[in-house]
């Protein structure tokens, strides 16, 4: 809370006229221009790779049985271990699959309003980038602290 107040203090004043005003000069059309189309790219395929690991989980669900002759005796190990590995690739699908179509709407949005200048798509695009940057930033976390816990996991055995 105190180095938000210091951080705040920083900031010079801006006139009350002026507080909801943000000038968009050319060189941030163009900046904001490029990274819609960055964005666009990144969201297009992380759309593709969650249907292709959508279409590996499956293989998972129906292969660890499937994979068995008749004759054969399923290993139930190796069975849970495909199951559960599917199960894995399905939660992956479908997290990195929601986070890749926030990232689109976002790229739709402020690609509207920069053509257009509607405030509202503009608003609308900021708000789903902060919506995807909060979740990759809790993704983060949890992936840090998973990856500090193996770690100290692997050196307490």
């Amino acid at each position: 809370m105190e180095e938000n107040k210091d951080f705040q203090s920083k900031i010079p004043d801006i006139p009350q006229e002026n507080k909801d005003v943000i000038e968009l000069t050319p060189t941030l059309r163009e900046d904001l221009t490029v990274s819609v189309k960055w964005s666009k790219f990144l969201a297009v395929a992380g759309i593709v790779v969650s249907v292709l690991t959508l279409i590996a989980a499956i293989a998972m669900f129906v292969g660890s049985p499937a994979s068995a002759d008749e004759e054969d005796v399923i290993n139930p190990i190796t069975m849970l271990a495909g199951v559960g590995t599917g199960i894995a690739y399905l939660i992956m699908a479908v997290i990195y699959g929601g986070i890749s179509i926030i990232l689109l709407k976002t790229a739709n949005n402020l690609k509207v309003a920069l053509s257009t200048g509607e405030q509202d798509k503009f608003s609308a695009g900021f708000h789903y980038l902060k919506t995807f940057v909060t979740i990759m930033g809790i993704m983060t976390v949890i992936g840090l602290a998973i990856a500090l816990f193996s770690i100290i996991g692997i050196c307490l055995i």
